[in-house]
Order: structure tokens, then C-alpha cells, then sequence
């Protein structure tokens, strides 16, 4: 079956269907066991997501990143990368470090793929932004925590441009509703009544769980508004994994196809076992050292956080630029010049 084939074939009723079981479950999950929702769904899907997500944004807007740009990109978030690791013995240079490459990858977004008037604007959002983010770091980086979460619902709604216009919206409402209205819920307060950490589950690995509850709450919080927000992040990061990992892989086939094309040597069986030995060497340095693999984990994660936000303003901004014309179901699988390519 063509990927065209596969795109507009989607059972409507079925896939909405089965969104609105998967943000029950998982709502469910988080609300009684978020720490360890959190923790082992990091340590067993984290890389392996990563990976995936590559897959697809690359896929989607292959011609958008291709040649040297491409190669800009890679260099920048490469110092990015180097920035949090910079953080770990010299958090005072490296964190501010990361701000600033993070912003000059969304600067190169923009001088890339905007022009006119909304490049100036959008020098001058991310100038603030950049500022902002310097004088508040904190805030900075919880933002980033949980918006990272929501970056799926912009594919998503990307994706879904194909659909028949009803199903589209029902589609559409769905996404919205796990995205915004589950974890809203949860800071609410909603589920105080039964909310419980489950710390004890993985207190093996991740000792009393504090840092990890903490690391999903706004600076300055308290230790009820901290497992509140321990929930939320607990159900976005697994709908996060479930996204790239389940929806995109069986359907945005012409996405894949693109990244094929761009990537031969990655091609079928090899990118979903490479992708597992990832996965399994990242959580073996989990399980057996927390602190290692959240080091290694985090560094590698800069990748896709970084590259996701520029690519966005791209989709949203500049629909004439090769790479980020509206999909349809027949979304081109080949690409005349790859990404890191001549």
C-alpha cells in the first residue's frame, strides 16, 4: 500500500476513538502513579522517542533543512547540547549558555525561512524572549519542560489538514482537550482527592522522588501546587511518547518516506533497530545509574527540543519555503536535495 494509500485510509471514527482511550488511560495512570509514570516512561522511551521525532520533523520538512542550512543547525544545537553539559559543574555559566544557543537556534529559524515584516518580528520575539528568559531562568526552563509536551499537538494539527473537514474537527477537539484540558485540570486541583505520587514504586531508582517532582514545578512551589504539576507533566510526557511513537510511525508513512529518501542508508527495518539499541543503552545507564542517564538523556534530548520550535515557525509562518507546503494526502515521499546534504 502507497503512503497516499495509507493517509487516506485513516479510520476517522476509530483514530478519535482511540485518542480518547489512550487520554483516559493515561490520565488515569498519572493521576495515581505519576512519579513512576514519569520515571520509567523516561528511562524506557526516552531516547527511543527522540528518535522518532527526528524521523518525522525531518520528514516533514526535509527540503526546508537541506544543505548547509541543514549542516548550521546541526553545529548550532551541537552547542547547545555542550551547554547542558556545561551546566552540570558550572551551572551559573552553562545554564545562561543554553538560553542563548537555544534562542540562536530559533534565530536561525528565522532568518532562514521568514521574511519582510515577519522576520523583523520574529527577531524581535525572540530578542524578548531571549531577554526574558536570561533574567527569569527558572521560568525559562519549567515553560520549556511543559511546552516541550505540548509541541505534538502542532504536528498533529498539521497532519490532520488532510481530513475530511468534520472529522477534522472532531480530530482537531481532541487534541486540544488531553493537551490543554487534562493537565489544566490537573494544576486546578481537579484530582487532589485522589491524586497519589507512587513514589515508593521506583524509590529504587530515584530515591524519595523529590527531584523529580520538582523538576516538573514552577520555581518557588509548594509541595501540594508540585504534585499537581508532577501530574500534568507525568500524562503530557507519556501522550508526548505516544505520538511519536505509535501515531506518526502508522500514519505519516509519506513523512518516513522523505526521510528515506534523505537518509537511504536508515532505511526500513534499520532505523526502528537502531532506534532500539539507542533505547536500551540509554536505559541500561537508567537503571543502573539515574543521575548518568538523565546526563546522557538530557544532552541528547536538546536535539529535538531545540530544532522542533524553529521548524514550527517555519510550518506556521512560511508555507511558501519547499518543505512547509500544507500536506495532502498524496504529501510528496521523495526529495530532490536531503537534509545535511549538497
Amino acid at each position: 500500500m502507497t503512503a497516499a494509500a495509507t493517509q487516506a485510509r485513516v479510520p476517522g471514527a476509530g483514530l478519535i476513538g482511540g485518542f480518547v482511550g489512550a487520554t483516559a488511560l493515561v490520565a488515569v495512570l498519572a493521576v495515581r502513579l505519576s512519579v513512576p509514570l514519569t520515571v520509567m516512561g523516561l528511562a524506557l522511551f526516552g531516547a527511543a522517542h527522540i528518535a522518532f521525532e527526528l524521523r518525522y520533523v525531518l520528514g516533514r520538512c526535509a527540503p526546508a533543512v537541506a544543505g548547509r542550512l541543514g549542516w548550521l543547525f546541526l553545529l548550532v544545537l551541537s552547542l547547545v547540547v555542550a551547554a547542558r553539559l556545561t551546566a552540570v559543574p558550572l551551572v551559573a555559566f552553562g545554564r545562561p549558555a543554553e538560553v542563548i544557543m537555544g534562542h540562536l537556534v530559533l534565530a536561525v529559524g528565522v532568518a532562514a525561512w521568514l521574511q519582510g515584516r515577519r522576520r523583523v518580528l520574529g527577531f524581535v520575539l525572540v530578542s524578548a524572549s531571549a531577554l526574558a528568559a536570561l533574567l527569569w531562568q527558572g521560568w525559562f526552563f519549567f515553560v520549556l519542560t511543559h511546552a516541550h509536551n505540548l509541541v505534538p499537538v502542532a504536528f498533529l494539527w498539521d497532519w490532520s489538514g488532510h481530513l475530511p473537514a468534520r472529522t477534522r474537527t472532531w480530530f482537531r477537539t481532541v487534541q486540544l482537550t488531553w493537551a490543554f484540558g487534562v493537565p489544566l485540570f490537573a494544576v486546578a486541583g481537579a484530582f487532589d482527592a485522589v491524586t497519589t505520587l507512587g513514589t515508593p514504586l521506583v524509590s529504587w531508582l530515584v530515591g524519595d522522588g523529590s527531584a523529580i517532582v520538582a523538576a516538573a514545578a514552577p520555581p518557588g512551589a509548594s509541595a501540594l501546587v508540585a504534585a499537581r504539576f508532577s501530574v500534568a507533566f507525568a500524562f503530557g510526557q507519556t501522550m508526548h511518547y505516544l505520538v511519536w511513537l505509535v501515531f506518526f510511525p502508522l500514519f505519516a508513512r509519506s513523512a518516513t518516506a522523505r526521510f528515506e529518501a534523505t537518509f537511504p542508508r536508515l532505511r526500513g527495518w534499520r532505523f526502528p533497530v537502531l532506534a532500539l539499541v539507542l533505547a536500551l543503552l540509554v536505559a541500561s545507564l537508567f537503571v543502573t545509574e539515574w543521575s548518568q542517564g538523565r546526563l546522557l538523556y538530557g544532552s541528547l534530548a536538546a536535539y529535538h527540543v531545540y530544532l522542533e520550535f524553529p521548524l514550527l515557525v517555519g510550518l506556521w509562518w512560511s508555507r511558501r519555503t519547499p518543505g512547509f507546503a500544507p500536506l495532502s494526502t498524496g504529501a510528496g515521499a521523495s526529495v530532490s536535495t536531503g537534509v545535511l546534504g549538497g
